[in-house]
């Protein structure tokens, strides 16, 4: 069974489509542990290391435990500061405005090294802030194994 630790950020999206109605959900890091928790449901467990606001830990929580059995928790911090919440606002078929609040702090390397020893430590950079330079150093370093980083935003 492969261990993959994937560090990022947790977000509530509100995506208001060119037409249609508003649409409210999880994104962030949420697509990747939904998406590799399907297709490896037999062969790996999946460490999401990330922070959650108090306002919707408990609801998050309760979703990963229940829908997704191969993903475990513990690397999961609820915060005082309220989950990140992005908005897409569609202008046409092809444009958007994209506004992101309460961007939690960086996750600090001494929360990454439980979960060193895993397979695949996938970093995958949705706000642009989720680790700093230093952290990253040090997994570079003290990482053996596979290291995947996606960045999503260039932020």
């Amino acid at each position: 069974m492969w261990k993959i630790a994937i560090i990022g950020t947790i977000v509530r999206d509100t995506i208001f489509p060119f037409k249609g109605q508003r649409v409210e959900g999880w994104g962030g890091i949420f697509y990747s542990i939904s998406y590799l928790s399907e297709i490896l449901r037999q062969q790996a467990v999946l460490f999401p290391i990330c922070d959650v606001g108090k306002d919707h830990y408990e609801e998050l929580l309760t979703l990963l435990q229940s829908k997704f059995k191969n993903v475990r928790t513990e690397g999961i911090r609820q915060i005082e500061a309220p989950t990140n919440r992005v908005t897409l606002r569609y202008t046409s078929r092809d444009q958007r405005i994209e506004k992101s609040q309460h961007i939690p702090q960086p996750i600090e390397f001494q929360r990454i090294v439980p979960f060193l020893d895993s397979n695949v430590l996938y970093v995958n950079f949705i706000s642009g802030f989720d680790l700093s330079l230093s952290t990253m150093q040090c997994i570079q370093q003290q990482k053996e194994g596979l290291l995947f980083m996606d960045f999503h935003s260039l932020a």
